[in-house]
Parts: structure tokens; sequence; C-alpha cells
């Protein structure tokens, strides 16, 4: 979806489109669309925050 330069960082944009939730199931991702910035950090994807939302490491 592109990228963005937040603060010397180069994030980039994904985009998630979730349906049939319609009951609201905790466990899963609210219906709509739905964007955030991502970069990259040692092999992590870490948001704006700084706070790692998926790891290349095997746990």
């Amino acid at each position: 979806m592109g990228t963005k330069t937040v603060s010397g960082h180069t994030f980039y944009k994904f985009r998630r489109l979730t349906t049939e939730n319609e009951k609201q199931i905790t466990f899963c991702n609210p219906n709509g669309e739905h964007f955030e910035l991502l970069r990259e950090n040692s092999g992590n994807l870490v948001n704006e925050d700084g706070v790692i939302q998926f790891t290349n490491n095997d746990f």
C-alpha cells in the first residue's frame, strides 16, 4: 500500500480487511478495513509505538 517516513524511519502501510465477524468474536478482528504502519527492525515488524507486532523468531 506504500511507504511513509516517520521520525526518519520508513514504515510500510498494511491494509487488513475483515468480514464475516458479525457476532464480534473476541479472538477475531472487527469487521471493516483497517490500516497500520509497520517497519522492519532486526527481523521484526514494529509499529509506530515501537511494539513488535510480528517476529521471525520461533519461540
